[in-house]
C-alpha cells in the first residue's frame, strides 16, 4: 500500500525553522481579545434593555448597537480562541481585526456623532485608524516576504 501524503495546508504542524508561540504569548494575545468580546456582547445585551426615552436620546440607534456588539463580539471571541489554541497567523488576524474595529468606530462616529467632544476627537481617530492600517499592512507584507523566502 502506498503512503498517503497530506498537504502541509491540511496540517497544524509548525513549518520547519519556525517555533510555535508559547502558552504565555498565546494567552497574552488571546485573553484580551476574549475580554473585549465579552464587553462587546455585554454592550449589545444592555442595548436591548434600554428604556424607550433613553434609546431616543442616543445618537446611535439601539438596533445598530445590538448588531455591532454581537458581530464584533463574535469576531473577537473567535480570534481570541484561535490565538489561545495556537492557530497559525493568529497575531496578524488579531491585528487586522483591531484595525478594522478602529476604522469601523471612526466611520460610526463620523455618521452618528452629535457632541462637540465626539466631533473634536474624530480627526485623531481617523488618523490613528489610517496609521494602524498601514502598520499592520507593512507587518503583514514583511512577514509574508520573510516566511516565503523572498
Amino acid at each position: 500500500m502506498e503512503p498517503v501524503i497530506i498537504p502541509r495546508a491540511m496540517t497544524t504542524d509548525t513549518p520547519p525553522g519556525r517555533r510555535r508561540p508559547t502558552l504565555f504569548w498565546r494567552l497574552v494575545i488571546g485573553l484580551p481579545l476574549i475580554a473585549l468580546a465579552l464587553l462587546l456582547i455585554d454592550s449589545a445585551a444592555r442595548a436591548l434593555s434600554l428604556p424607550p426615552e433613553v434609546a431616543e436620546a442616543l445618537s446611535v440607534p439601539p438596533g445598530l448597537r445590538v448588531v455591532e456588539g454581537a458581530l464584533w463580539g463574535i469576531a473577537f471571541g473567535i480570534t481570541g480562541l484561535g490565538a489561545i489554541w495556537g492557530r497559525r497567523g493568529a497575531l496578524i488576524r488579531a491585528l487586522w481585526l483591531l484595525t478594522g474595529f478602529m476604522i469601523y468606530n471612526a466611520a460610526r462616529l463620523t455618521l452618528f456623532a452629535r457632541a462637540d467632544y465626539d466631533r473634536a476627537r474624530l480627526p485623531f481617530l481617523v488618523a490613528a485608524a489610517i496609521v494602524a492600517g498601514l502598520v499592520v499592512l507593512g507587518l503583514t507584507l514583511w512577514l509574508r516576504r520573510r516566511h516565503m523566502g523572498g
